[in-house]
């Protein structure tokens, strides 16, 4: 029941940061010049920060762009972190964010 209410929170936050956007990130060819942190979460997916250009995700087949447009409080990331429940955690220079794949 926890989990299912963490999650249903999670996702309400998730879209409602994002301004009810559908589509979250944007699919790109390669991943930005300024990158800082490099993160490889349980799913085996790699998360790459960088200094201005949000964050990148890369799943084994395609590279997503994340940044304030889907919802980041902003786009410097200076860490990236995932809990036992698989939840991403985003941090910027203003706050963190929740997110989950």
């Amino acid at each position: 029941m926890k989990k299912n209410l963490f999650l249903f929170l999670t996702l309400i936050t998730l879209f409602a940061s994002c301004n009810g956007q559908k589509t979250i990130g944007k699919s790109v060819n390669e991943q930005g010049k300024h990158l800082w942190y490099v993160f490889q979460d349980t799913k085996n997916n790699y998360w790459f920060s960088s200094n201005g250009e949000g964050v990148y995700l890369y799943d084994g087949k395609k590279i997503i762009n994340f940044t304030t447009k889907d919802g980041l409080a902003n786009d410097t990331i200076r860490q990236i972190q995932v809990d036992k429940l698989g939840n991403i955690y985003i941090i910027t220079f203003r706050t963190e964010k929740i997110y989950t794949i």
